[in-house]
């Protein structure tokens, strides 16, 4: 059993967005964003404008690390407010609404049963994952999915078996972040290496070396 606590993202610029319209009614929108089709999509549904009639500019984001992979609550208002004032509007996040905002890296429960040889080879593996999502969903299946999709890929796997499940908490969302999902159990499984090597009186680097995936092999997933 393993746990590997959230975190979240430190780009150097935080969340930004602008916001101007034109004097025939079109929308020119600028954000810190790593999704500028899914914000403008989102904004022609909040604003109840036809598509074309926006367009969104993703600006050099000063770091996104996937921070930036959600639609933000501030880029709606952001766009609202310009065309109810008919001027440019600005909205920009200090770091404590970041964090607030937060869509970082999800805290993940892990319990690992691993077979093994005597001679450090890998029989099989059933891993169960438990995702604290936060409030809303983010990117939520995908980093469920992806607790579970990478670990047959490093080491030769024969046998593999993956449950998941991710619960919705009363917390910030937690999103993507850096490999969105795969960090948390690769730490579980090389903790759980480490002490196989150990329990068997072999070096670590050796049998890591010893099961390490073929190129052109058939992987489990």
């Amino acid at each position: 059993m393993f746990f590997y606590e959230g975190n979240t993202h430190l780009p150097i610029e935080q969340h930004a967005s602008v916001a101007t319209v034109d004097p025939d009614g079109k929308i020119t929108f600028w954000s810190s964003t790593q999704v500028s089709h899914y914000v403008h999509r989102c904004l022609a549904r909040v604003l109840k404008m036809p598509p074309q009639q926006i367009r969104v500019i993703a600006c050099p984001n000063g770091g996104g690390f996937g921070g930036k992979c959600d639609v933000s609550n501030h880029e709606m208002a952001v766009a609202k407010a310009a065309l109810m004032l008919g001027r440019p509007v600005k909205i920009c996040l200090n770091r404590e609404e970041v964090f607030y905002m937060h869509r970082g890296r999800h805290p993940v429960l892990m319990k690992m049963r691993t077979g093994v040889t005597k001679e450090g080879k890998l029989t099989g593996m059933h891993l169960q994952t438990l995702l604290d999502g936060g409030g809303y969903e983010s990117y939520g299946v995908a980093s469920t999915f992806y607790t579970g999709a990478l670990q047959t890929v490093t080491y030769d796997l024969p046998r593999y078996r993956f449950e998941a499940c991710r619960v919705f908490t009363n917390k910030p969302p937690c999103g993507p972040k850096r490999g969105h999902g795969t960090p948390q159990p690769r730490f579980g499984q090389e903790v759980q290496l480490d002490k196989i090597a150990e329990k068997l009186d072999i070096n670590p680097a050796e049998l890591r070396l010893n099961m390490v995936a073929q190129p052109d092999s058939l992987t489990a997933n």
